[in-house]
């Protein structure tokens, strides 16, 4: 399907503004805005078999979403495999403006501007918790303004222009330039993330490195395991891996690492 030059605003309800689902689509030159939730929301590819999508969503403007449900409800919410994210220009978000996962999409030339500004531990780009999401590259994209504008109920500096949390691996981020964010990147664990060649402006940190794997959540990180996360339970990251076979290919093949 193609979507050129719409316009769409003033959604409500859960749901994002424009939803699709499925292979070879594109949405160009559009114009979303004042969504009651997310902005765009695209899925397709399959995991498995690592087939990708062939599905854009490029040169679009996206602002002012997350109107009434006001987190995780993102500008671009991606899932699948094989999504391109291109020459948009993504706005005024209380949370992220770009937050999924899946394998080798990626995301360039963006503008992403005024976002997280009413929330803590947050990403303006946010992606989490899997080893198994490889292929990833977001590279010369601005990111301009990630602070909190709201008073937050809980004091934290973890505001993040792109937050790889909870053992993210596979990200290549490069070209890219964060401009007054209280954080520019956050890696919280994970393997195989390349930061290079980025250019930070006035941001508080620029970019911070933990190693929780080796302590808080380290019950998560073994080979078979169930660990506990405060009140939510979480399974092995290393179920992810299985669940794409990934010591076979075409998984094998694609990511030797």
């Amino acid at each position: 399907d193609l979507f050129i030059n719409c316009s769409i605003t003033n959604s409500g309800g859960e749901g994002a503004c424009l939803s699709i689902s499925g292979d070879n689509n594109t949405v160009v030159q559009s114009v979303i805005s004042g969504c009651a939730a997310a902005g765009v929301s695209v899925h397709g590819g399959d995991t498995v078999s690592l087939r990708g999508a062939n599905t854009t969503v490029e040169s679009n403007t996206i602002s002012n979403f997350s109107r009434l449900v006001r987190t995780y409800r993102p500008g671009v919410a991606f899932s699948g495999v094989g999504l391109r994210v291109a020459h948009n220009n993504i706005s005024h978000s209380p949370h992220a403006c770009i937050q999924g996962g899946g394998s080798n999409h990626l995301f360039e030339y963006n503008r992403l501007e005024h976002c997280v500004y009413e929330c803590i531990d947050a990403g303006a780009f946010y992606v989490g918790r899997s080893w198994a999401q490889r292929g990833n590259v977001v590279r010369f994209n601005i990111f301009d303004t990630v602070r909190p504008t709201e008073r937050l109920a809980q004091k934290s500096c973890s505001q993040n222009a792109f937050y790889l949390d909870d053992q993210m691996s596979g990200y290549d981020f490069y070209g890219n330039t964060i401009i007054n964010a209280t954080q520019g990147v956050l890696i919280g664990g994970g393997r195989h993330n390349l930061i290079h060649g980025n250019k930070f402006v006035a941001c508080d940190l620029d970019v911070a490195i933990d190693c929780r794997g080796l302590n808080w959540q380290n019950a998560s990180c073994q080979k078979n395991c169930s660990a506990t996360m405060g009140n939510m339970t979480t399974s092995c990251f290393a179920n992810a891996l299985n669940a794409v076979r990934y010591l076979q290919p075409p998984y094998a093949t694609a990511f030797p690492e």
